[in-house]
Formats: structure tokens, sequence, C-alpha cells
């Protein structure tokens, strides 16, 4: 998944202890991976540290912030080799506000270690992953990554409570309570949040496949495989075809890939798009569409319309600008009507922008466009302009034509396929504190991916109705208590840090793979 400069898969950076936080971690011993929320999962930790810690003795406290027996380790990378060294023994950790004097009553939390440097905003920078086999926490402090190891499980149990609720009271203003979660999440979506299914929650898959919903036109290939890096610009998206080719978008530079088996191969080829007047364009969003021989393209420099493009030529074939009520209009993100009608001599897509979510027509009711200078209309077909200010960012479509949309504040909205289900979202899952960068839904609308800074999450929408026993999805209606509680994915803080200090990292780079991490005493 592409977000501007980084086109690694981030994850989640919140954390939670059981049923009592709001949110769950989600990492493991790889890399990346899929758990079930309310698992406390952490990255191993190292084995190098010094072995003669193991002999100092130590009397056990029951609250973390005594520092008996607490160990804090720091994680060392050099030259091709890590090492967990160990700090102290008798580390404290602590939270204070740092707004405490402060009349406007926010909290701002910070976490502080008085035997080290760590001094830093409880928040989803901190990458804070926990493990409670090994009684212990690994997160990101700056430029460094640190693990705190707990001598009993009820002190590791204690901080790491501690810990979500003020990440929560961080991250929405208020006091964490049980009444406080109803108030941001709803009643129906509390308990999602904490990372536990609804009662209607079902993880089969394939369960709404029938043959009158498969779709005719399923694109052949699935294409998965990592690009190779053809120049230091960042990537800001990547548009797969299912014909031949599938294109890559640094800058106002498009390259051709070459669709294969199991993935993508770089032709060689890059082309600039020219339009009429003006310099090269540079995409902020593309659209495959007429069977994949043109690209409809969003700019910063036609601010309320869509460049029209021949691929094959690399010419702007026509400019459309976007008019509702008479007053033209910007748009954010556009999208097909469905996965399938890129294949399709389609004139209509979806468009949207922060409070607008609207269908448009780019077919000319006066007759073919000629003169390139004189910009064609999209005639608005339906939607709506939302007055609450959603702040929509991001959107796709299933290959029925059901649309999920991410927003800054982090919900994500699910939109049924009908001529007014633009109008009201069938279901709205809260958002976990973190802004919505990209989305995608599968073909069979089954499962959906939303991508923010620091993780993904995956959603699966189909649950089973408790009073009909029937399977339908969020798409056809609000699910509430139903919902299965979405994976978070996320990078361990090891390699998150390696990552972020070496991008970009070219293909020949010595030292550009994560390494293993040795076990933590």
């Amino acid at each position: 998944f592409c977000d501007k400069a980084k086109c690694w898969s981030s994850v989640c950076t919140a954390a939670s202890v059981g049923k009592d936080c709001f949110v769950a971690d989600r990492s493991s011993t790889t890399s990346s991976s899929s758990r079930k929320m309310g698992a406390e999962q952490s990255t191993t930790g190292v084995s190098n540290a010094d072995e003669d810690e193991k002999t100092m003795e130590f009397t056990q406290s029951p609250s973390y912030q005594a520092g008996a027996g607490v160990k804090l380790y720091k994680y060392q990378r050099a030259h091709g080799q890590s090492n967990w060294i160990l700090v102290t023994t008798v580390a404290h950790p602590n939270f204070y506000d740092l707004d405490e004097d402060s009349a406007s009553g926010l909290p701002k939390w910070h976490l502080e270690i008085d035997e080290s440097e760590v001094d830093h905003k409880v928040s989803a920078e901190l990458s804070l992953t926990g493990n409670p086999a090994d009684r212990r926490v690994t997160f990101l402090a700056g430029d460094d990554v640190w693990a705190l190891k707990f001598p009993t499980a009820e002190t590791y149990a204690e901080f790491y409570e501690t810990f979500n609720a003020k990440l929560f009271e961080n991250t929405y203003g208020i006091q964490h309570d049980e009444d406080a979660e109803f108030k941001i999440f709803g009643a129906d979506f509390s308990s999602w949040a904490r990372g536990q299914d609804g009662e209607g929650a079902d993880w089969t898959t394939d369960q709404m496949k029938t043959e009158e919903a498969t779709p005719s036109k399923t694109p052949s290939r699935t294409k998965g495989r990592e690009v190779a890096h053809v120049d230091d610009d960042p990537i800001s998206q990547v548009k797969i075809g299912a014909n031949d080719n599938s294109f890559l978008v640094r800058g106002n530079q498009i390259s051709v890939l070459k669709n294969v088996h199991g993935g993508v191969e770089f032709k060689g080829a890059n082309f600039h798009v020219t339009p009429a007047k003006g310099d090269f364009v540079t995409p902020s969003k593309i659209m495959l569409s007429h069977g994949e021989r043109y690209m409809n393209m969003l700019s910063p420099t036609l601010k309320t319309g869509v460049y029209h493009t021949d691929i094959e030529t690399g010419k702007v074939v026509s400019e459309w600008r976007f008019e509702k009520d008479g007053v033209d209009v910007p748009m954010k993100d556009i999208v097909n009507d469905d996965k399938s009608a890129q294949m399709d001599n389609r004139d209509t897509f979806l468009g949207l922008d922060s409070s607008r979510l609207c269908r448009w027509d780019m077919r000319d009711p006066h007759g073919v466009v000629q003169d390139l200078s004189s910009p064609a209309v999209c005639a608005f077909k339906s939607g709506k302009d939302y007055a609450g200010r959603p702040r929509f960012s991001c959107m796709a479509t299933s290959g029925e034509g059901y649309t999920v949309v991410g927003s800054e504040d982090g919900t994500v909205r699910l939109y049924n396929n009908t001529d007014k289900g633009l109008n009201r979202a069938s279901t709205a899952f809260p958002s976990l504190g973190a802004a919505v960068t990209s989305v995608d839904v599968t073909y069979d609308a089954e499962w959906i991916v939303a991508t923010t800074d620091t993780y993904l999450m995956i959603i699966k929408t189909t649950f089973t109705d408790s009073k009909s026993g029937k399977v339908s999805h969020g798409f056809k209606g609000r699910m509430g208590k139903s919902a299965c509680a979405p994976r978070l994915l996320r990078l361990k803080p090891e390699d998150w840090q390696a990552a972020v200090s070496r991008l970009p990292v070219s293909s020949s780079s010595p030292d550009c793979s994560p390494l293993p991490s040795p076990p933590l005493p």
C-alpha cells in the first residue's frame, strides 16, 4: 500500500490490555502480522543483553512506579548487528500531565523514565506493544527503541492499563471511563473498539458468494509483488490494471509496469502527461477507464476538474470541470463505479471532497468537446453534500459497486450501491484515533483494508443477523453489535525505527532488510 513517501505496510500504534482498553495491539514475532483484537502480542526481544543482569536480585513491588525489579533495555543496531543493552534494573516509569496547571482542563500525558532520556507524549507515535507472557512492553521514543520488563504479571498489567487510559485521554480529550467509551464509540461499537466480536460476528469466509452475485467480469490475476525502485522520488500511487500493464506514479512521472504471474515487473518505460497548455501534469489521483486505454487524473493544476488522458500518447485528450448547481466544486479522490468499470467504455465515476460524495457523468449533452482551452462540464448525477463536515479523505468500490469511504477523523463508512446509496452510510465504524489515508475493498465486498500513517486496519463486513439468521454485510444495513472486531497490523518498533531512519532505501543498499531481533532475557 502506498502512502505518499512510504510504500511499505505501516501498522497500529495504539495498545491495550485485555478487555479494559479502547484499542488493541497487533504485533508479533514477524515484521507485521494479523491477529484477533484483544490479543496482546509484541515483537521478540533480544538475547545479547548483558548476561550479568540475570544474577541481580530484587524485591518485587506491587506497583510499577516503585521501580524495584522493573528493567529497562535499549535497542542498539550497528554494523549489521542488533543487541538489547541493559540500562537499569530499577527503572521508574511515570506518567505526568504536562498541562496539569493549565486552565484548559485537557490532559497532555507524557511517559518519562527517570533513569533514561525517555520523556515522550503518550501517543500512537510511541508504537508501544505489549507481551504479557514475557511481562514486557516495547516502544519507540524519539530515535530509540526501548523495552520495559516487569517483575510480575500484576505490575505489567497495571502499567499497560494505565498507558491505554492515558492514550485514550490524549487522543479524545476526555477522562477515560466506560461512559467516555460510549460517548466516543457509541453503544453499538464500544465493544468493537475494545477488540470484542459482536454476537453476530462470523470469521468464516465466502459466506455470501452465490452464482447470481458473482460479477461476470472478474479480473483474472492478482498482482501484489513489490516493485523495485527506479529512482529516488517517493511513490505516490500504484494503479493495478486488469490487462497487461499497471502504473506507478512518482511526481509528474508515470512508470509502466508489466503484469506477470504473481506480481509486476518494471518495463523500463516512463512517460509524462502533457496538457494543451502549461507544464507536465502532476497527478494527485489517477483512475483507469475505457478498457484501460485512458486515465482520468486529478491534479493541483486543475483544482475543480479532471484531465482525460490517452495512455498510449501521454496526451491530455480533454479537460472536464466538476460543476454542481452552477458552481465549480473540487474533488479529492475519484474511483470507478465498480472494480470492473475500468474495462468498460463507461463515462460515469465517483468522486469525493471533504464533505461531498458524488457520481459524475462525462457525457457532454452538447456533443464532443473539441476546444481543449474550454473544459467541458462533468454533470452531477447523484450524491449528497454533508453539512456535518465528515472530512472525507478517500474511497474505493467493490465488484458490485458498494462504496467504502475513509475520513481524516478515522471513521470508515460503508454505502449501498443503490441510486440513493451515497445519501446515507449504511454502517459507520468509529475512529480508533488515526486519520485514514487510503481504503480498498475486495471484489466480493467481504473485506476492507484501511491505512493510516502508523497501522493497517482490516475490517470484515459480513455478519449473521441474530433475528433472521441470514448472512448480510455492512454495505446493505447497519452492523452495530454484530460486527467482527477489526484486525490492526503494525511493524515492530525495531523495524519501524530501521525503516524510518533509512527512507528512501535503494535496491542496491547493502543493509536494507530488517535484522532479526535477539530474544530479551
